[in-house]
């Protein structure tokens, strides 16, 4: 009977020691970092010439790396996000899936990604906030915790911030792990966006670590697309210095000097015979159509000319023949007036 009571123990004990088996946890020695600025932060390449992803990047080497991308003071924004638990096969496996992050590292114009840091310190990220204090000075200091982002106050004027994210732990959990994943790439999104400037400087890492499975060390590089042919280029200002667009001189004569004021093209008339042909006739025609419409209107004005003139000579004689018939009639009645005066003048003297 005693026997039969510890089988579900020592059941129990192999189960647990299938599952540590399979997943093969150990100790989490190195944390993944990504750093990016939206203008360009010269000098910075070199980290990424020779980097090998299997190699771990002493935590001196990776502070140093840090303060320079911040000694060129080009941001309106600093943003810090430590993500508990994060490993480098989270950014591998589940990459691909954060669409709003590898936006914001490819429109970047620097950009920068570490595979494996050594583990960092808890005082990490406020040792560097302190260092931007005396290097670039800010005027905001902004606290995040957890992924709540009703905590964050939007703000609209463009003075320096830093912004501090503690985000939660990862669970371990697949599914659970997938999901915290992706709800941490909607809220970078959703606290840059908000940002009233794009110039913004980035650091993505873990300060606390925890167990990892051992494939976590094999060599695998993070966001392999995002970081081919790296090139320090500003990529984010809209004022360059472009030079303006020049026409080249290429005359269709060389030495125009020698041609002479007048030349005549008989290539081009051969090539073009027919339409200049056309062209002269519609000119000629046009022409003739624009004389003969105006010898046209000065006939038509000449023989109205010479039909007024008629009408006015034929009303003037009219009036002429009427005066002529009065002055007749007057001349008759008067001779008959003085043949009865001297009629009377008769019979009084008889």
């Amino acid at each position: 009977m005693h026997f039969r009571s510890i089988i579900p123990f020592f059941l129990f004990l192999s189960i647990i020691q299938h599952v540590f088996a399979d997943e093969n946890l150990v100790a989490q020695k190195s944390v993944p970092a990504i750093l990016f600025s939206h203008k360009v932060s010269s000098g910075l390449l070199k980290y990424q010439t020779n980097y090998d992803p299997e190699s771990i990047v002493p935590v001196e080497s990776f502070k140093t790396i840090a303060q320079e991308l911040i000694d060129h003071c080009n941001s309106d924004a600093y943003i810090f996000i430590n993500v508990p638990g994060l490993r480098k096969l989270d950014l591998v496996e589940y990459g691909n899936d954060m669409k709003f992050l590898q936006r914001y590292i490819n429109s970047s114009s620097t950009k920068l990604k570490f595979e494996q840091v050594k583990s960092l310190p808890e005082t990490f990220i406020t040792d560097l906030i302190e260092y931007i204090k005396d290097k670039c000075q800010f005027e905001g200091h902004i606290k995040l915790r957890g992924n709540n982002s009703d905590d964050f106050t939007t703000y609209i004027d463009s003075g320096r911030r830093v912004i501090e994210i503690n985000y939660s732990p990862l669970p371990e959990n697949e599914t659970l792990r997938y999901d915290s994943i992706l709800d941490l790439d909607s809220y970078i999104r959703e606290i840059l966006a908000q940002l009233p400037s794009p110039d913004q400087t980035f650091i993505l890492t873990s300060l606390h670590p925890s167990p990892v499975p051992e494939n976590d060390y094999d060599k695998m590089k993070m966001f392999p697309e995002l970081f081919k042919n790296l090139e320090e280029v500003e990529k984010n200002n809209m004022l360059l210095d472009v030079a303006p667009m020049t026409i080249k001189y290429n005359p269709k004569y060389n030495g125009m000097e020698d041609v002479p004021a007048f030349s005549f093209d008989y290539e081009f008339f051969e090539e073009n015979k027919s339409l200049l042909t056309c062209i002269i006739a519609a000119l000629i025609g046009f022409g003739f159509l624009n004389i003969a419409g105006i010898l046209g209107r000065n006939v038509s004005r000449t023989q109205t000319v010479q039909s007024t003139r008629q009408n006015n000579v034929t009303k003037e004689k009219g009036k002429v023949q009427k005066v002529d018939g009065k002055t007749h009639s007057k001349e008759v009645d008067c001779d008959r007036d003085l043949k009865g005066v001297n009629a009377e003048k008769t019979d009084v003297e008889n």
